[in-house]
């Protein structure tokens, strides 16, 4: 079985987001934080793994942002 692609789920998620909300930069965040819970319920103690799936997310969403053309130094700020 492939392994799960946080970075990549998480810049989907955050593309169609973009196209519908007001501010992109929240809504970004908002899709980021959703994203590490939901990875993390299943991911062993290992600080490790844990850092990797918090950073994949962040970076997956940071992706989306700027394909979007948005405001990266805001949104890194938020994340």
């Amino acid at each position: 079985m492939e392994a799960f692609q946080v970075s990549q789920l998480t810049k989907e998620l955050v593309a169609v987001r973009l196209k519908k909300i007001e501010d992109p930069c929240a809504a970004a965040v908002e899709v980021v934080a959703q994203t590490v819970r939901v990875a993390l319920r299943g991911a062993q103690a290992d600080p490790a793994e844990r850092a990797r799936v918090i950073h994949d997310a962040c970076y997956g969403g940071l992706t989306a942002l700027l394909l979007a053309a948005q405001d990266l130094p805001r949104s890194a700020a938020l994340l």
